[in-house]
């Protein structure tokens, strides 16, 4: 049940309702920031730290080590021109 109320109201924010709410946020960095492009791998992992997913989670999940999500995060962190978790999720939220 909690799952059903959740799900109505992060899709009620997104314009796309055939894809997640955070596949919508990533999809922005394609169409509103062009010249701020991200490799496929910085996507996956840009969506798990969005979804809330520890560095060690991400690793496991993408079968990589902890120290490369560490990398992969600051490339991110550099390209967007943010600092933290809150802040890319800030700059995708828009």
């Amino acid at each position: 049940m909690v799952y059903k109320l959740l799900n109505k109201i992060s899709f009620k924010f997104c314009t796309d309702y055939s894809k997640p709410p955070s596949s919508f946020l990533l999809m922005k960095i394609d169409t509103t920031m062009p010249d701020k492009k991200l490799s496929p791998r910085e996507k996956e992992v840009a969506f798990h730290i969005i979804e809330g997913t520890s560095t060690n989670s991400i690793a496991q999940i993408l079968a990589i080590k902890p120290n490369t999500v560490s990398t992969i995060k600051k490339s991110i962190f550099t390209k967007l021109a943010v600092d933290s978790e809150v802040g890319l999720y800030k700059v995708l939220r828009g």
